[in-house]
């Protein structure tokens, strides 16, 4: 199954008869040398800003509604270094799709108190069906031809390993923060930030809700610029 869509968008950009193509590209041209026959690609350059900037704004999204929905909050740097590959530089990937029901799990390793104990302190999370579904979608499909126009269009020699990134440039979690700002401060009419929002929950579940929380993390410093 994934053999049939990782290349999807790819080879309807490649097909000269369809629509997709006639959007993104302007040209296909046939080089012949002695040795081999290649092609040259003419993109349109509005056209594919306009993708890249969508993709952008989808991560954005996407970056909100896992810090969100994945349960009580994560720290701002567990989101920004999820990685989708592995890679020798950056290790192993940390995105599991659930054998059983389909759902993404997401393991994360990362804490403050690393660099003076170096400990890990795994962190578990399961994103919904519905945006598991998005994000299965998001790699199969959409990550292929961002790969694609990456190397071809944008000239990167590598591609970057994490979920969360623009131009092989990882999101930090400032712009997490600067991120739900935005998005809290246009459907609530009031800007939260990551470390507001986090001391927000927090309250909620141990003082409104009927639940035992005791966060090992809840004992850290709130005020690292990590969590602005």
């Amino acid at each position: 199954m994934q053999g049939i869509y990782k290349d999807f968008l790819i080879k309807r950009l490649l097909d000269r008869s369809s629509s997709f193509s006639i959007k993104y590209l302007k040209s296909i041209n046939s080089i012949t040398t002695r040795s081999n026959n290649s092609s040259s690609l003419e993109f349109n350059s509005k056209s594919i800003k306009s993708f890249l900037d969508n993709r952008n704004k989808f991560l954005e999204l996407l970056a909100i509604a896992i810090y969100l929905t994945s349960g009580s909050p994560l720290r701002g740097e567990e989101v920004v270094v999820i990685k989708y590959l592995n890679t020798l530089e950056s290790g192993p990937r940390n995105i599991v799709i659930e054998p059983k029901n389909g759902w993404i799990r997401i393991n994360t390793t990362y804490h403050k108190s690393y660099n003076i104990t170096r400990l890990d302190s795994n962190n578990i999370r399961f994103l919904s069906p519905r945006l598991s579904n998005i994000l299965k979608l998001y790699l199969l499909i959409v990550i292929p031809f961002y790969k694609f126009i990456a190397i071809e269009y944008l000239n990167l020699k590598e591609i970057s390993s994490f979920l969360l990134e623009e131009n092989n440039t990882r999101f930090t979690s400032s712009r997490l923060s600067n991120i739900l700002s935005k998005e809290s401060n246009s459907f609530l009419l009031n800007s939260l930030t990551l470390n507001p929002y986090r001391h927000l929950i927090t309250y909620i579940i141990k003082n409104r809700l009927d639940l035992d929380y005791n966060s090992s993390s809840n004992s850290e410093n709130e005020n690292l610029i990590e969590d602005i």
